[in-house]
């Protein structure tokens, strides 16, 4: 039964909020995460033609998966030893299953990328990373606020029953 001490204003009052509060936590959901793709272009063209090796990155870091795959794949053929060029990405990247024009868009990078010092692509690697745990953050917003608006959903629910229960017209006892 419904608390005697509310009224019927009070809880549509309530049911209009918890009603914003949901369209606020959607609206969430239509901002695209935090990445930058021309900083992830520079550091891919970095490792095409010159050896960072010693910076703390990993494709998994990038938020393009191409970028990140081409990135890994760069230190992984130095790492061996090989030659690090265009058709040696591209020839790994499809044998990882990587379909689409690839070897284009690694001459894009290789030959419109500007170089960088070693210090620049340091400060880039940090703010990718910096991106990529303003990502995690997110997702993990995400998760907590797709359960508020279960929540919020289950407790509009509630009022709304107590809305129907305690309606005035029918000798539900509003206190009001």
């Amino acid at each position: 039964m419904a608390d005697q001490n509310l009224t019927q204003q009070d809880l549509e009052r309530i049911v209009a909020i918890v009603r914003s509060e949901v369209a606020a936590l959607q609206f969430s959901d239509r901002l695209p995460p935090p990445n930058d793709v021309k900083l992830e272009e520079v550091l891919c063209s970095a490792a095409l033609v010159s050896d960072v090796g010693g910076i703390e990155l990993a494709g998994r870091d990038f938020y393009s998966r191409l970028h990140g795959m081409m990135f890994d794949l760069a230190g992984a053929l130095r790492a061996e030893g090989l030659a690090v060029d265009v058709a040696a990405i591209a020839a790994a990247l499809r044998d990882q299953g990587l379909i689409g024009p690839v070897e284009g868009e690694l001459l894009w990078l290789r030959d419109n990328v500007p170089s960088l010092s070693r210090r620049d692509v340091e400060a880039a690697a940090e703010r990718v990373l910096e991106l990529k745990s303003r990502r995690a953050l997110l997702a993990v917003l995400e998760t907590v606020a797709g359960q508020l608006r279960a929540d919020a959903m289950d407790y509009t629910e509630a009022c709304q029953t107590l809305l129907a229960e305690c309606n005035p017209t029918d000798g539900g006892g509003w206190s009001g």
